[in-house]
């Protein structure tokens, strides 16, 4: 999770400092709004920068393997091909889970503890 963090982190600081920068160096020199080349190196920086958001989901699916299970089980059931049965798409998630110990509220004085699947 902490590596997932990480990349997303680094991809958004690689996405969005260029533009910041041009846009510093913009306001420290005026003079930048005669060169012809400008318009377009914003256009591009800023596109780049934009572009953040579409990186996310690759992020996602290349570090979190419950992510993409889960992003494979949408897929199957927004594809036209034949769809496996409901039972091994279910199983796909369940494999990926991770088991959590819950505690519930206070049952006759006692507390019962008990698994739960997410």
């Amino acid at each position: 999770m902490i590596k997932m963090m990480v990349m997303v982190v680094l991809v958004f600081t690689m996405c969005w400092l260029p533009f910041n920068i041009l846009v510093l160096i913009w306001e420290a020199k005026p003079e930048l709004s005669n060169w012809s080349f400008l318009p377009y190196m914003y256009f591009a920086l800023h596109w780049l920068a934009m572009s953040h958001s579409c990186y996310n989901p690759l992020i996602y699916c290349w570090l979190n393997a419950r992510f993409r299970s889960a992003f494979c089980v949408a897929l199957n059931r927004l594809s036209c091909k034949k769809k496996p049965p409901q039972d091994q798409l279910l199983h796909r998630i369940n494999t990926t889970c991770t088991t959590y110990i819950t505690i519930s509220a206070k049952q006759r004085g006692k507390t019962s503890y008990r698994e739960q699947k997410i």
